[in-house]
């Protein structure tokens, strides 16, 4: 590594927080003064959708960027917001088709996530603000970094694959998996592993989006947009990432299970404004740690706030 270039950000161990699933509660948001940002739960009108959106806590805007599935990163990412929020105002949405967001038409890409973020913070009044993002998070995020790097003050991404070429070799098997059952537009639905989801787990599945969506019966499509994106995404080449200007956090880890420690590295070294903070013990899962994360943000982005 070019020390002279980047740092590693050290910190002391601190205790896990337990990870777990948090029931959104209904609240309706409070009225925001203007200028500024709703609080609460809250839906905005962007593009050809309805988004559902929580803000909470105190301190410098960080957007917490999430990711494309079926069940609410709002309710799922409860306990990581709590500790930010002690330090940041942290703004977190459900993508189109995600938990309490509607669907919209056309693909579900990560590019298209990061305008739609972009859009949001027009909605909002946001001119720009730090983002986190975890896996499917990070990969939007450094659609953000590269399509829209004026609304971005810093990225701290976390177990964030920039192409297939970054996850393992079964992982890069089950991708190809996916991507089969999207051309011939079956009925199979993957996980993480080769094997299609039973109809057992897909029932489950089914069952937990309609407990949040607004369009409980465009589930089979939702799923099978975010087939198409995990078939043929990410797709950021190294070379592109150089082209990344702003600060970013890397975080780093020898025991991820999809994305082994290399890609982290060469995630790391190509963006040239990057600094990392390394874990040897965490899994894609970054719950376990997630006082250590925090504190790590709170450094990295106060560096970049005192520029």
């Amino acid at each position: 590594m070019d020390c002279s270039r980047r740092k590693v950000l050290q910190l002391p161990a601190a205790l896990a927080l337990s990870a777990g699933l948090v029931g959104i509660q209904a609240a309706r948001a409070e009225k925001a003064a203007p200028g500024e940002l709703p609080s609460g739960e809250f839906h905005v009108d962007v593009d050809d959708f309805r988004m559902f959106c929580q803000v909470q806590g105190e301190g410098p805007l960080l957007i917490h960027q999430t990711g494309i599935w079926t069940y609410s990163s709002v309710a799922t990412l409860a306990p990581m917001n709590e500790a930010l929020a002690k330090h940041f105002t942290v703004l977190t949405m459900d993508c189109r088709g995600q938990g309490g967001s509607t669907l919209g038409n056309g693909p579900t890409t990560y590019s298209r996530a990061a305008a739609d973020t972009a859009r949001l913070m027009d909605k909002l009044g946001i001119d720009d603000a730090h983002f986190f993002g975890v896996s499917d998070g990070g990969c939007i995020q450094l659609e953000l970094l590269l399509d829209f790097e004026e609304r971005v003050r810093s990225s701290t991404l976390c177990g964030t694959p920039y192409s297939h070429d970054a996850y393992t070799p079964q992982l890069q098997a089950t991708f190809k998996k996916w991507h089969a059952a999207m051309l011939a537009d079956s009925d199979d639905f993957y996980g993480l592993t080769d094997e299609p989801h039973t109809p057992e787990v897909l029932a489950a599945m089914r069952d937990n989006y309609a407990a949040v969506s607004p369009h409980p019966e465009k589930f089979i499509e939702v799923l099978k947009g975010q087939r198409r994106c995990w078939a043929t995404e990410p797709d950021v080449s190294l070379r592109r990432l150089t082209a990344i200007k702003r600060p970013v956090l890397v975080v780093n880890s020898a025991s991820d299970e999809y994305i082994p420690k290399a890609a982290f590295d060469a995630l790391e070294n190509a963006i040239p404004a990057s600094q990392s903070i390394y874990f040897d013990d965490m899994k894609h899962n970054p719950l376990t740690h997630v006082s250590q994360i925090t504190q790590a943000m709170v450094k990295f982005t106060g560096g970049v706030d005192d520029r």
